[in-house]
């Protein structure tokens, strides 16, 4: 072999290069593998659509309107404890419709609806039964002995938590509320029922911070009734038993100022009680969230917003005892100009007092927003804010209590201070006017409480209630066979690689040059008769194509093997040459054939000898005797020329294997074996030694060191990888190296998918030529027939 070869064949296998054009020819070469598992998803997915259950959607919605919710009357927000911060949040509103306790309601009204407009037991109340095909894929519900066939509210609740969904708009402050089942009419039924429980909620929860104000009025003005009638009592029964007590108009007028500032603590009494337990409420939610946050929020104080709590409470009630003490102080000058000097200094401490609180606030709660804040973190900033707003306004009362109690100390002084009997009478006299006087108050805030429980409506408005839908939403017919598509075409491309790479087999010379293979050439698949063909007095196989159809482009693939084994050494031609391969059933003898048959006709001596005495196949190729042939040569049995038998091409003679040897490598390692090369080597142009495979036997890499070149036979898609490369590593061993690989039985058309009549034109425009001359005149040369697209 020349150096250029050598240096040729000196890259061993290497890493295959991974292309587009590699990818695709892949692709294409497993087509129907991808084919058929698009085919088998999409199967699949037909009948997925074929059974699954048809799914309807009904919709509804809701619009939460805050502005709509009514606002409390003056004076009514302090006696409301039962008052939510943030429950006005879509959020909150959101969590209520998710809520166990609103699904209970709506199981409850549904299952005193229990029938279907059809007559029959509402399917969402029924216990699903199960079917052959849910019993396979495990969907079937467990059934046990006894079990009653409708589903208990609890059952009913966790369908429905499955069924129901609600989803918020993100401009407008719209709720939509979906039910998905496999009954239209249950669907819209769901919705319309989660609206109308959902609104009833609504309305119970906005009236019950006005009901919560009722009760607390209605048992204030019970105690105050009781309270206005046993002063009315005792001053009827003094006034029986004294007879009649004159009183002058000094004593009637502290009369009336003692009750009027009694009055106004007993007023002030009932605020403090509406905002302490309105505290306690906050304090209770907080609670919930942060245990310890309530107590502390509660214990910690600022004295500087006490000192201006006392102060604008004293200033408070001078203003009030000024305009007690004459009603008409704001037309007097004097009086007037009192009264703008106290209002003055009272707006001027409100202010002070409002800032010091927003401070003190921020400065307790820093980084803490209601409004920059939802969720729970919203909820715990507010309740924190209004814990600490309300404590302060319940200090500021207290001060004003404690103001109001040194005025009524100061009347109480004054009505010692008169004789007895008046003193007696002018107490029992204020007593009665000031729980007259609170009565009216409380009845008064009583009645205002009861027209805004009455006037509030909530604040949820229904926008669309469900209607019976009339087309599934499930399954998506078209989505799911798009998926099913580009998954099976996914899926098939993913197995189209896999088999690839699990098939280790040569499907292409570009494999073979990728591992380092020199290929010597491409044959095409053979057009193999089945019967014997006579030529002159030999029976030729059908597999000898050189032969019987010297224009197929088979036989033009041997010409170009010829070719390129004749020049594949010009300083040293080739005489002597093994043909082998890595196991069997490669077509090793079908190319020694054909090949011998390419040299003949190319003029030249050829001598062809079936070194395979193991199972020889060589004279059938040819239709020639067996014996006596190569065995008995070696053996002395028979000479040179009683062997020699002429082939059915001038120049062509052939050497059969003879009878089966008890030791053939022996005997083709022998001294004979080698004095016989060395006097056909004389003798003829070429020599073709057809051999067994490399993998099996070392009959050939025992030939292989007697011979000018060895060639390696390969079987398309047959032939594996690895197989080939032991069968290198073999002749490596030996220190051989072979001329090439020929690659037999090629189809250009499983191997790349894509050639069409004119043929494989990546190894050679004559090859392209002949095939598509091959299909267009057919074997004899005569034009044929096409056939009209």
């Amino acid at each position: 072999m020349t150096d250029a070869q050598a240096s040729n064949n000196a890259v061993w296998p290497q890493e295959e290069e991974i292309s587009l054009a590699r990818l695709l020819e892949v692709l294409r070469r497993r087509k129907y593998w991808i084919l058929g598992v698009l085919v088998g998803v999409l199967l699949g997915a037909g009948l997925y659509l074929w059974w699954a259950e048809p799914i309807y959607e009904a919709e509804g919605l809701v619009l939460i309107d805050l502005k709509q919710q009514s606002t409390p009357f003056a004076g009514l927000e302090e006696l409301m404890p039962l008052a939510s911060p943030n429950e006005r949040l879509i959020n909150n509103q959101l969590e209520i419709l998710r809520s166990q306790q609103l699904a209970l309601d709506v199981a409850r009204r549904l299952r005193q609806v229990f029938v279907h407009p059809n007559g029959d037991t509402l399917r969402l109340l029924r216990r699903e039964r199960a079917t052959w095909l849910s019993t396979i894929l495990g969907w079937a519900p467990s059934s046990e002995g006894g079990q009653s066939p409708l589903l208990s509210e609890r059952e009913l609740v966790a369908r429905l938590q499955g069924v129901v969904r609600f989803e918020a708009g993100r401009q407008a402050d719209v709720v939509k509320i979906a039910a998905q089942w496999p009954d239209p009419v249950e669907a819209a039924l769901v919705v319309n029922t989660y609206i109308q429980a959902y609104q009833d909620y609504n309305l119970s929860a906005s009236r019950a911070r006005y009901q919560a104000a009722r009760e607390f009025l209605e048992g204030q003005l019970r105690q105050s009734e009781l309270a206005l009638a046993g002063s009315e009592t005792e001053l009827e029964a003094y006034m029986q038993q004294q007879g009649t007590v004159l009183l002058d108009e000094e004593a009637k007028r502290l009369i009336e100022l003692s009750a009027q500032a009694q009055a106004d603590m007993s007023k002030l009494e009932v605020e403090l009680n509406g905002l302490r337990t309105q505290l306690r409420n906050y304090q209770r939610q907080l609670e919930q969230y942060e245990p310890e946050a309530a107590r502390l929020l509660t214990e910690a104080n600022d004295p500087y917003i006490r000192t201006l709590s006392e102060q604008l409470a004293r200033l408070e009630v001078e203003r009030d005892q000024i305009l007690a003490r004459n009603p008409d102080a704001r037309q007097q000058g004097l009086y007037n100009r009192e009264l703008a000097q106290k209002e003055a200094e009272i707006q001027s401490l409100r202010r002070r007092l409002q800032e010091r609180t927003a401070n003190y606030i921020s400065s307790i709660l820093p980084g803490t927003s209601e409004a920059g804040s939802s969720g729970v973190a919203g909820i715990i900033a507010s309740l924190r804010r209004s814990i600490l707003e309300t404590d302060i306004q319940i200090q500021a009362l207290e001060a004003k209590r404690r103001e109001l109690a040194r005025v009524l100390e100061a009347y109480e002084r004054q009505l010692r201070a008169m004789p007895e009997r008046s003193m007696i009478l002018a107490r029992l006299q204020r007593n009665r006017l000031a729980n007259e006087k609170i009565y009216l108050f409380l009845v008064e805030k009583y009645q205002e409480a009861q027209i805004a429980e009455r006037s509030e409506l909530g604040f949820v408005t229904v926008v669309d209630r469900a209607e019976v839908p009339l087309t599934p939403v499930k399954p998506r017919r078209p989505l799911v066979l798009g998926l099913a598509f580009v998954l099976g075409l996914m899926l098939g491309v993913m197995v189209a690689f896999g088999v690839e790479s699990l098939d280790r087999r040569i499907k292409t010379p570009e494999e073979l040059r990728d591992r380092g293979h020199v290929v010597l050439g491409a044959i095409p698949s053979l057009r193999v008769r089945r019967q014997p063909v006579r030529v002159g007095e030999y029976e030729v196989s059908g597999n000898l194509l050189a032969l019987l159809e010297p224009l197929s482009p088979a036989a033009e693939s041997y010409r170009r093997l010829r070719t390129a084994l004749l020049y594949a050494q010009v300083d040293q031609p080739l005489k002597v040459l093994l043909i082998t391969s890595s196991m069997p059933r490669e077509g090793k003898t079908t190319t020694s054939a054909n090949l011998a048959v390419a040299f003949a006709q190319n003029e030249q001596r050829v001598l062809v000898v079936d070194t395979d005495l193991r199972r020889p196949q060589l004279h059938e190729e040819f239709g020639i005797r067996r014996t006596p042939g190569l065995a008995e040569l070696l053996s002395g049995q028979a000479t040179l020329e009683e062997v020699l038998v002429a082939g059915p091409v001038e120049g062509l003679h052939l050497i059969p294997s003879g009878s089966p040897p008890p030791n053939p490598a022996e005997m083709l390692g022998s001294r004979r074996m080698r004095e016989l090369l060395a006097r056909v080597r004389e003798q003829y142009d070429v020599v073709l030694l057809d051999s067994p495979p490399l993998g099996s036997v070392a009959d050939a890499a025992i030939l292989g060191a007697m011979v000018d070149g060895i060639v390696l036979v390969a079987r398309f898609a047959y032939t594996p990888r690895e197989m080939l490369e032991r069968g290198r590593d073999v002749l490596q061993e030996m220190h051989l190296k072979p001329l090439g690989v020929v690659l037999n039985a090629f189809d250009p058309r499983r191997a790349y998918g894509y050639y069409g009549r004119y043929g494989y034109y990546r190894y050679s425009g004559y090859y392209g030529y002949y095939y598509g001359y091959y299909e267009t005149y057919g074997d004899n040369g005569a034009p044929k027939a096409r056939k009209k697209a």
